[in-house]
């Protein structure tokens, strides 16, 4: 899975980028709940504490594959740097990488059985063009869905980035 990584330098202290970014989430007390936080006041929720920095930007409903900011602040000449990725969290990429070897592994057995069928004929027959047909269909699906999720991991990245920058006064690090 694509990540889209973060370096940041903020003329601020780890400290203050700390109380600032907590000021400006609300507060998603566990990575595992992804409760869909229906209520709340700021765009953005997740949970920053000590260096450690967890963010994404509210929606209306629980998605597994949201993509995310996981990053560390740490002390940096006399401000903080910010580094990390924004990437879909690892349940996801695991759910979809165990999605996809089953749809590879099934479209495969199709064709397979598409295949012995026709030799056992000895001759082409229309109904086993479907199982011909499964794993071009696989692969075409799987393609419209990477160019989906690297456009719509772009745009997270942008906004969460966005804020980022914004919210702790940051630019981008040399």
């Amino acid at each position: 899975m694509n990540a889209h990584h973060l370096r940041l330098v903020s003329p601020l202290s780890p400290t203050e980028c700390v109380a600032r970014l907590n000021g400006s989430i609300d507060i998603e007390p566990s990575e595992i709940s992804m409760s869909p936080s229906l209520h709340g006041t700021h765009d953005f929720i997740g949970l920053v504490k000590d260096d450690a920095l967890r963010l994404r930007r509210r929606l209306p409903y629980s998605s597994l594959f949201q993509p995310r900011l996981e990053a560390t602040i740490t002390a940096h000449g006399g401000g903080a740097m910010i580094e990390g990725a924004v990437a879909m969290s690892g349940a996801g990429r695991t759910f979809v990488g165990v999605w996809w070897a089953l749809a590879g592994f099934i479209s495969s057995v199709t064709c397979l059985g598409a295949v012995l069928l026709t030799l056992r004929r000895r001759g082409t027959h229309w109904g086993v063009v479907p199982g011909l047909a499964a794993p071009f269909v696989v692969i075409l699906a799987g393609g419209m869905v990477a160019m989906f999720s690297r456009r719509r991991l772009r745009a997270e990245a942008e906004l969460i980035t966005g804020f980022v920058r914004e919210t702790l006064n940051a630019i981008d690090a040399p």
